[in-house]
């Protein structure tokens, strides 16, 4: 829990440099689906957390935070290694 907390605050930092891109917002939007997704899977595999009363969407949801966690975080990955030009985001 605290990697994932700590990804997500380092995305947030990201955000705050001196210019806001889009490929900084799909890595917060990643971080904060992949973080998402592992608390999901933790309160339902140790907390007995269930989705709409017998749980069978908790694997679901889960999968589905976990598959966009790893796009977008991918996505903003790349596009900053490629160095693409993009738009400055107004946040």
């Amino acid at each position: 829990m605290t990697l994932l907390t700590l990804n997500c605050i380092n995305a947030t930092m990201l955000l705050c440099g001196t210019e806001t891109t889009t490929s900084k917002l799909w890595l917060l939007v990643g971080a904060v689906n992949f973080y998402l997704s592992d608390n999901l899977l933790g309160k339902t595999q140790f907390g007995g957390f269930r989705i709409a009363g017998d749980g069978r969407y908790n694997s679901v949801l889960i999968m589905l935070t976990y598959y966009a966690g790893q796009y977008f975080m991918s996505h903003g990955i790349k596009r900053l290694s490629l160095g693409e030009e993009e738009k400055s985001v107004n946040l």
